[in-house]
């Protein structure tokens, strides 16, 4: 089992309403409008209740909720670019494995203190979202190459986002990669011709340990 780091994935949908509306003028300059907001959570609270009696979201529910999260994520989106690179480059928002832990950026240390053991032959999936820039498709790729500072001619392919910028990617443990040191490097990049970090536009991380097969 992994706990994870980030604090925020411990709080209900309630608590977060909360924190935003109490200190509003914090974020006031994110989400600009108190009351558009307060008939936001409205909205997100009647299908949240929906879900929490097991009961199936109807096609306007679900789109409804689409509507809104994709409003408040744009918002975030436009805020966040007042950083002048972010302006013409996509940024990775999350990217999580099925352990429940987030990727480190590409730039954290390189040890490994919260690998998790993993066995020849399991399938390691990544959760993924993103901000678009310039309205270009974005794209994601796992490799256990960081093409931040190595090259070669074939890399594993990129499978695109949906519609929300979001993906689901895989990756398949192999005998391979027995060891102490594996790093799966999740790579994101738009579908521009230019990329912030010359192949890629974004970067997060994870550190397994492989088991050996009990039979080799």
């Amino acid at each position: 089992m992994v706990v994870s780091r980030n604090l925020l994935d411990y709080t209900h949908y309630f608590d977060l309403q909360e924190i935003i509306l109490k200190n509003w003028p914090d974020f006031k300059p994110v989400f600009e409008e108190n009351v558009r907001m307060k008939g936001y959570f409205d909205i997100l609270a009647s299908v949240r209740n929906v879900i929490g009696h097991s009961r199936d979201l109807v096609p306007y529910e679900a789109d409804l909720l689409s509507g809104v999260a994709g409003h408040i994520r744009q918002m975030v989106a436009i805020y966040r670019s007042n950083d002048v690179a972010d302006q013409h480059y996509p940024k990775i928002e999350k990217v999580s494995d099925n352990f429940g832990r987030e990727g480190h950026l590409f730039n954290d240390s390189p040890y490994f203190p919260d690998k998790v053991r993993v066995e020849v032959g399991q399938v390691i999936t990544f959760s993924c979202s993103a901000q678009r820039a310039r309205d270009k498709d974005i794209r994601w790729r796992v490799s256990t190459e960081n093409s931040m500072s190595y090259s070669r001619d074939s890399w594993p392919h990129w499978i695109a986002s949906n519609e929300e910028d979001m993906a689901v990617i895989t990756f398949e443990v192999t005998e391979d990669h027995v060891g102490e040191s594996l790093r799966l490097f999740v790579d994101m990049a738009s579908t521009s011709k230019h990329h912030r970090y010359q192949q890629i536009d974004d970067q997060r991380w994870f550190a397994y340990a492989v088991n050996p097969p009990y039979d080799a």
